[in-house]
């Protein structure tokens, strides 16, 4: 903006002092005294005012047609950035609904025994969530030979490979494209704009929506699966989608000090 300020400011200056020299130029060439410019006698005053004067204003066309040309391409540069930005909003709020419709139909059947006979239970949506956190827990160790990190991916890999899981590896995985896109796409705006704050925020109020629309018992286990693609971990670093998370919410107490790393402080 400033910028757009400083050019037609030096234009206008530039405009009116030549307006102002071609205006006072017949009486600057009319004057007496100065045998060098003494046009009261050729006779072509007009002649010579006006082959001073054409250059002057033709000058000025062209700053004018210069700075109608320049807001011409802001103009366009603009609409088509506000296209893009339409076109990316429909993209995402498509695919935050498929997100939505995902997350509630995420299932799985647990055999349930008495003394007669063993019955399968569906456990769908929130109640599935709740319930695989109770079941990776199970199958969490402590093995001190290793780092939490290795532990947590030796765990996860246990967990979301298992059969009666694959959907919620799925769905998890469903999730990082979400953010991947957003990802190319902020990429994408910064390289065309250079306004890297300003984008990072635009894109990160898209992940919040992502946040906002997820059970903290889904943040949790997307915690733990993340460990198992470590590209998505960058992104999900990135975009602060376990900011909301806190220690208590964790497995174990030793994963606090790397949950501290996942959160984005920006």
């Amino acid at each position: 903006m400033n910028k757009k300020i400083t050019l037609i400011g030096v234009v206008a200056i530039i405009s009116i002092i030549l307006i102002i020299f071609a205006i006072s130029s017949p009486f600057i060439f009319t004057q007496e005294g100065s045998p060098n410019f003494d046009f009261t006698e050729t006779g072509q005053i007009g002649d010579t005012i006006g082959g001073i004067t054409a250059p002057i204003i033709g000058i000025l066309g062209a700053f004018l047609l210069f700075l109608t040309l320049l807001e011409e391409y802001k103009f366009n540069k603009r609409h088509a950035e506000l296209s893009t930005d339409e076109q990316l909003k429909s993209i995402f709020f498509n695919l935050l609904q498929s997100q939505r419709d995902m997350s509630s139909k995420v299932t799985t059947f647990v055999e349930t025994r008495n003394t007669e006979n063993t019955d399968k239970v569906n456990k769908v949506g929130l109640v599935f969530f709740r319930y695989a956190i109770g079941e990776y827990k199970k199958r969490w160790d402590i093995d001190n030979n290793k780092l939490p990190e290795d532990q947590i991916k030796a765990a996860s890999e246990r967990f979301f490979k298992k059969h009666e899981y694959e959907n919620i590896d799925h769905y998890f995985k469903y999730i990082y494209h979400i953010l991947k896109i957003l990802k190319r796409h902020e990429n994408d705006k910064i390289e065309r704009l250079g306004e890297k704050a300003e984008i990072y925020t635009q894109f990160k109020e898209y992940a919040e929506f992502i946040q906002a629309q997820m059970f903290i018992e889904e943040l949790i286990l997307l915690f733990y699966h993340s460990f198992l693609f470590g590209e998505y971990q960058e992104i999900i670093i990135h975009y602060g989608i376990f900011n909301n998370l806190s220690e208590s919410d964790l497995v174990h107490i030793k994963h606090k000090t790397i949950l501290e790393k996942f959160k984005n402080k920006k």
